[in-house]
């Protein structure tokens, strides 16, 4: 099949879901008029999914991940009684079924779990495959347990690492599922290191899939997640044996010109993927590193290798992409071994001559300890490589009395209204730090927020909530009456920080001063980006500058290793009708 025609397909596939079952034969008609094989190849596409014969609404081409939870007043399907298992809070729904946080209530341990709905066959199949041909696999997600409840069907898998923060004891209430996807859109463009060592271990994972005689089918960031620190390939519910046919499903972007078909499908769908966190851009914009006129960071020689690798993965002619995932491994290999001081400084694999100097560091830090006699003892070696703020999450919330959750700024929301909003802010470090979270305010003004009291110095810590109360419990930090920027900066040192009120005065006055944005933005002193905004078009304004001066000079100050800031705009919250005669706040 042509990629013209599949992608007319798609076209009159995705039309023909949006109108009702009994309108479809017409419009198949008008669309299809005189094109057998295109009438043929749309009918194909519907009968894969039985569940999109009985939607008035455009479904996705693909089972897909679940959906993002829903918003805390939009309630949740009823949780069926499933063996064994305790149903506890929704995570989100596909286009197959919904998945669940769910507790053994034998062992006690936490899975997820996938309950399928309507006609779940198609799943089901895939499930069949995977289960019936892949043995186990450190970066394919295991089914550990596939089952049937009253009228719905089930899988139970492990559990993702949680997005919000490592604790000791799990809170189903602050359990959100570390995916690529998230992963990639909370820290932007990921180092070269990191994005070769995800590569090969996709490849591996797909090459093991691939010698059984399967496709995976829907290789994305969505469907790759972090279990105990592994990233592994999921969602298993397309998977097929290609000499049986062509797969069930696809996901638009991802999928090559020709449409789903063998393991170079799945080697074009990883080449998106790589390309998309390499770059930070969205999977339609790989055209441009095709014709040449966008290129992959990651200095001169590895940014260039990487993008000969993608090139050729994404190739527009199948001929000319990588047949096999060892092939693929190989050139990615030769990547790390074209820039290997780049790929060890960005946290991978260290060769030989790093790992001698780590053990000259360890032999250095033995040690003479006299406590009742001496004893002789192995110090660890000091921390190395950067170290990162690796998420900065702002939660905004509204109303004072009932605060309601509005979504994650930049994200999900993009702007608050000072008169009665807030925000919880969540930081994740690549290690144990000191942090100070400071406020710009809207009206010029600077806040601390973490830790509680600026008179004590900050404890050490690799996850924050703030602004905490002084009992060290999180709360929600209430905006400041003006309109403007709003901002928090993180501020983490290695090294033991003094009280806030000493180190502030000790740093002097900061360029921070009230100045208006239309978007939302971050910033880590050196680059200024723009994450989310308004409706309409994209554009960088002059109005955030005093934002990025300020956590230049947060960065630039004594003994701070690492600074992240977010910026976003406040704004009243009663129309300019309403506004009372007087009111300061408007």
């Amino acid at each position: 099949m042509s990629p013209q025609l599949f992608e007319k397909a798609c076209e009159v596939f995705q039309r023909a879901c949006k109108v009702v079952p009994g309108q479809r034969e017409a419009l198949l008609d008008e669309a299809c008029r005189g094109d057998d094989e295109l009438r043929a190849e749309v009918e194909s596409l519907l009968n894969w999914d039985a569940q999109c014969a009985d939607s008035a609404a455009a479904p996705t081409l693909t089972a897909g991940p679940a959906s993002p939870r829903a918003a805390p007043d939009a309630p949740p399907p009823e949780a069926p009684e499933i063996p064994d298992y305790e149903l506890l809070v929704h995570l989100g729904s596909g286009s197959a079924g919904d998945v669940w946080l769910g507790r053994n209530r034998i062992d006690g341990q936490y899975y997820a779990i996938k309950v399928l709905s309507g006609s779940p066959s198609r799943e089901l199949e895939g499930v069949r495959e995977y289960k019936g041909r892949v043995a186990e696999h450190p970066n394919l997600l295991r089914i550990e347990h596939v089952g049937r409840t009253g009228d719905c069907c089930y899988y139970v898998m492990p559990l993702a690492d949680n997005a919000r923060g490592t604790a000791p004891v799990l809170d189903p209430r602050q359990y959100e599922a570390l995916t690529l996807a998230l992963h990639r859109k909370r820290q932007g463009p990921l180092p070269l290191g990191e994005v070769l060592a995800l590569g090969r271990q996709m490849l591996s994972a797909l090459g093991h899939l691939h010698r059984q005689g399967a496709v995976h089918a829907d290789v994305k960031p969505a469907n790759i997640v972090r279990v105990r620190g592994q990233w592994q390939l999921g969602d298993h519910g397309l998977v097929s044996d290609p000499l049986r046919g062509r797969p069930h499903g696809f996901t638009p972007g991802y999928c090559p010109p020709e449409g789903p078909g063998g393991p170079e499908a799945d080697l074009y769908a990883l080449g998106v993927v790589l390309f998309e966190v390499a770059t930070g851009c969205a999977p339609d914009r790989v055209a441009e590193l095709l014709a040449g006129t966008l290129e992959i960071p990651g200095g001169e020689a590895g940014g260039r290798r990487l993008g000969e690798v993608i090139r050729r993965a994404c190739a527009v002619k199948p001929s000319q992409r990588f047949g096999r995932a060892t092939e693929m491994a190989q050139e990615l290999d030769a990547v790390e071994q074209s820039s290997p001081d780049e790929a060890v400084r960005n946290g991978q694999r260290p060769g030989p001559r790093s790992w001698w100097k780590r053990w000259e560091t360890w032999a250095a830090a033995v040690v003479l300890l006299i406590a009742g006699g001496m004893a002789i003892i192995l110090a660890q070696s000091p921390a190395t490589g950067p170290l990162r703020i690796q998420a900065m999450q702002l939660e905004h919330y509204t109303g004072k009395d009932h605060p309601k959750r509005v979504g994650e700024i930049g994200v999900e929301s993009t702007e608050t209204r000072f008169d009665d909003d807030a925000v919880a802010i969540h930081v994740e470090l690549s290690e144990p730090a000191f942090c100070y979270v400071i406020a710009l305010n809207a009206d010029g003004g600077l806040q601390l927020c973490y830790p509680a009291d600026e008179h004590e110095a900050p404890p050490l810590g690799n996850v924050i909530e703030a602004p905490v109360g002084p009992d060290g419990k999180a709360m929600l930090f209430g905006l400041t009456d003006g309109v403007g920027t709003q901002a928090f900066v993180v501020v983490a040192s290695r090294e033991a920080l003094p009280p806030y009120a000493q180190w502030s005065r000790e740093l002097g006055e900061l360029p921070w001063r009230h100045c208006e944005t239309d978007g939302v933005w971050t910033s880590d002193g050196g680059r200024l980006e723009r994450v989310g905004g308004q409706r309409g078009e994209l554009r960088p304004v002059p109005g955030p500058m005093p934002f990025k001066e300020t956590v230049a000079a947060l960065r630039d100050a004594q003994g701070i290793q690492s600074v992240l800031g977010i910026a976003f705009p406040v704004r009243p919250a009663k129309a300019p009708s309403q506004e009372v005669p007087g009111d300061p706040r408007h």
